[in-house]
């Protein structure tokens, strides 16, 4: 019974004329009637490109991708979130993405997201090459991944010096606010990035938190939980981190 409220809830506060189009765009007949992709107020979704989802129906259930969800008193709600795929977008499971986010996905690019993604708002992705996250990942606000420069150099061979570099980021991972991922970084397994750090160079250590502009800031021994309560219909995601001291 409480699930079930727990979803009416949910329902009211969507767009439902999106909700259903893009449900019944993206999914076959059979798991669209479920409603898996929720669509909120001020969110706008262009495709032009890949969209990949769960295709095993047993794994399919409402409200299971929700996009421009107000999940944070920090950001009006007014804000708008822009999903732009001329790319591939695969998407391997439940995935939040918080409103005011904004993501780009170039026509040559791919954005795959794991399993328990979550994000709570003002997330910038700008993928031109590949920007990959693993399962059980949580972003707090205000975090960007950038792949790309923008701004191609060349020197006088016509050579392009600065392109695009692949992002990786592992599994069980949490990101603090206000951080910048930038192009060519690899984030190990089981890792916590503190706020307000700009990410330049790979983060290979696992169990591990780090800050200071990526550079490790503590370690200890014992389990750092982070937990999605409520953030996935009928499931209560918890999030263990193993962080044991060098």
């Amino acid at each position: 019974m409480s699930n079930l409220v727990f979803k009416i809830k949910l329902l009211k506060n969507i767009s439902i004329l999106k909700s259903l189009y893009w449900s019944f765009k993206l999914f076959p007949l059979k798991s669209a009637i479920r409603i898996p992709l929720f669509v909120y107020p001020n969110t706008v979704i262009k495709l032009s490109g890949n969209f990949t989802l769960p295709t095993h129906d047993a794994d399919i259930h409402t409200g299971m991708i929700r996009v421009g969800q107000p999940l944070t008193w920090l950001i009006d709600k007014k804000c708008s979130t822009y999903l732009d795929v001329a790319g591939n977008l695969t998407l391997k499971g439940n995935t939040i993405i918080g409103h005011g986010s904004r993501i780009l996905i170039g026509r040559s690019a791919k954005l795959t997201i794991g399993d328990h993604f979550s994000v709570s708002g003002c997330l910038r992705i700008c993928c031109e090459h590949s920007i990959v996250i693993g399962r059980d990942c949580m972003f707090s606000w205000d975090v960007s991944l950038l792949d790309t420069d923008y701004h191609p150099i060349v020197n006088q061979d016509g050579v392009v010096t600065n392109p695009p570099k692949p992002i990786s980021i592992g599994n069980h991972v949490w990101i603090g606010c206000n951080n910048t991922i930038l192009k060519g970084v690899s984030i190990a397994d089981d890792i916590v990035v503190s706020s307000g750090n700009t990410i330049k160079t790979s983060l290979r250590l696992s169990n591990s938190i780090y800050g200071s502009g990526g550079g490790q800031y503590y370690t200890f021994k014992g389990i750092c939980n982070m937990e999605q309560s409520n953030f996935l219909i009928g499931k209560n995601i918890i999030i263990h981190l193993r962080l044991t001291r060098l």
